[in-house]
């Protein structure tokens, strides 16, 4: 927890590992027979193809990337985060718990990429939730969505074979450690304390079992959406934690719903965004 009182952050927290033992990993869904329209053949593996595929996209009169600035920009983030994990140190700075400067090398490409990846959007992709980029793919309006593993299950039957699953370029996912609003009240005797944690590890192992089961399915039990998901998480991607998880609450809900905007609008430009980014760090722990 943030300190209160103070505006001087502490010492950045130490760099471990992010495991890969959690069930939520993101990637990109995509229409394939938009890509077939469009003459591409399979999804990019470089993020120098997937900007020719955006061009190509167009080219043929389609939408290539549902965005959004709303919210925590869920969307952009998804692909400006996974586009640091081509690099060592967009790694490395993805790695560090609670950032407390977003100048450097790593900010400087989040911005890029964003900047770049808002060519390529619909005109209402600013000022929107992720529910408007969402009905659009679900809708076929546009090409392609990033998103984790809930929205394996709102493609069924037929658009589960013509909906596809790939990694991010340079065969990144994002991965978010499973998360819920369960907890434990301390008012309520020790035997309902113990039973309630009882109750939790339950449901915490059950969901592993389940993650398990799931990733061992087998090819003629699944849908094509849900072997191709499969296939992506067991292909030893480069796993980037989820920044919802590693940034300060601020910058997440109010600098990238108010600055992000006026960055693609172009009333700041990219050093006035990172600063607002580093400004939320302070005010983050005055609070």
């Amino acid at each position: 927890m943030p300190r209160r009182g103070s505006s001087k952050p502490p010492a950045e927290p130490v760099v471990k590992p992010y495991g890969c033992d959690c069930f939520s990993y993101s990637g990109v869904f995509y229409h394939k027979e938009m890509f077939e329209k469009a003459g591409i053949r399979e999804f990019p593996k470089t993020w120098d193809d997937f900007f020719v595929c955006c061009q190509k996209l167009e080219q043929a009169g389609i939408t290539p990337v549902g965005l959004h600035t709303a919210g925590t920009a869920w969307a952009p983030m998804l692909f400006a985060t996974a586009y640091l994990g081509t690099s060592t140190y967009g790694q490395e700075f993805m790695h560090r718990r609670l950032p407390q400067d977003y100048n450097g090398r790593a900010g400087q490409d989040l911005v890029n990429i964003l900047e770049k990846l808002y060519e390529y959007t619909n005109a209402d992709g600013i000022y929107q939730d992720f529910d408007v980029p969402y009905h659009q793919f679900a809708n076929e309006e546009i090409a392609m969505l990033p998103n984790g593993f809930w929205m394996l299950l709102q493609f069924v039957d037929d658009k589960a074979e013509t909906v596809g699953f790939a990694p991010f370029p340079e065969n990144v996912m994002i991965a978010s450690a499973q998360s819920s609003g369960w907890g434990i009240v301390s008012s309520y005797p020790k035997e309902v304390q113990e039973g309630a944690a009882a109750f939790l590890k339950f449901r915490t192992l059950q969901t592993q079992e389940q993650a398990e089961i799931f990733l061992h399915e087998k090819s003629e039990d699944i849908t094509t959406l849900e072997r191709e998901y499969i296939v992506a998480v067991k292909k030893d991607p480069v796993v980037i934690p989820n920044y919802q998880f590693q940034w300060n609450s601020i910058l997440q809900e109010q600098v990238l719903m108010e600055e992000l905007p006026r960055l693609l609008y172009r009333t700041i430009d990219a050093q006035q965004f990172i600063d607002a980014m580093n400004e939320s760090v302070c005010r983050y722990y005055e609070e």
